[in-house]
């Protein structure tokens, strides 16, 4: 089976019931429903993908994505089909193409409930920052949680001027440019808008060589 892990066949011990029913509560969706997603996506657009290949491509360890291939099949949501030179492939059955748009629609409605959560906690906590004074900000990080504090931003009436984030500097944000951190003395704002863990890297910019005080910071993240 070349870099691929045999299956072994044995009885997991939540076999009953179907393979992805929780949700975490304070996220979008529960690692094993996520990653049984992840899996049935990527075998689907290549169904002689090895096991040492997906595991990679999903972040798991190489013997859990045997075990999470193993439990597919039992489920009936994936058949082992032989190849040439002792390889195994995969191919999706209809009950396995049922279970991804399942969850599929899953994820996206779960992930629109957490985000309008998420949006409706900044933007709160936004309102009470214009109320002590509050008109300008700059945002600390790029990513998701980032673009919804833009959007809330948008809501309350405090400006943006700008976003910085050394590991994303260069690239576009919803019509800004991230900046390096070390732009923060050259920009005028109130607060910083901190979406997510600070750097380390960053530490020693935001509170030393810019000045920044941990009274100047929010954290949102």
């Amino acid at each position: 089976m070349g870099s691929n892990c045999p299956i072994h066949w044995a009885r997991w011990m939540d076999d009953d019931g179907p393979i992805n029913g929780a949700t975490a509560e304070n996220g979008i969706m529960d690692d094993k429903s996520l990653k049984t997603l992840e899996i049935l996506e990527e075998l689907s657009s290549n169904g002689q993908v090895t096991q040492r290949e997906l595991s990679h491509k999903v972040g798991i360890a190489l013997g859990l994505a045997n075990f999470y291939i193993k439990r597919l099949v039992q489920k009936g949501y994936v058949e082992v089909i032989y190849l040439e030179k002792n390889r195994l492939g995969y191919l999706i059955t209809p009950q396995g193409i049922t279970e991804k748009t399942r969850l599929t629609y899953h994820y996206i409605q779960r992930s629109y409930q957490y985000v309008r959560k998420v949006r409706i906690q900044i933007r709160e906590r936004l309102r009470e920052l214009a109320k002590e004074g509050v008109g300008t900000v700059v945002i600390y990080g790029g990513g998701d949680i980032a673009e919804v504090a833009y959007l809330a931003l948008q809501e309350v009436g405090i400006k943006l001027a700008g976003v910085v984030d050394e590991s994303r500097a260069g690239r576009p944000f919803l019509g800004y440019m991230i900046l390096p951190v070390s732009s923060i003395p050259q920009l005028s704002f109130d607060r910083v808008i901190v979406t997510e863990p600070i750097a380390i890297q960053d530490v020693g910019n935001l509170f030393q060589e810019c000045g920044i005080g941990e009274d100047k910071l929010v954290h949102m993240e």
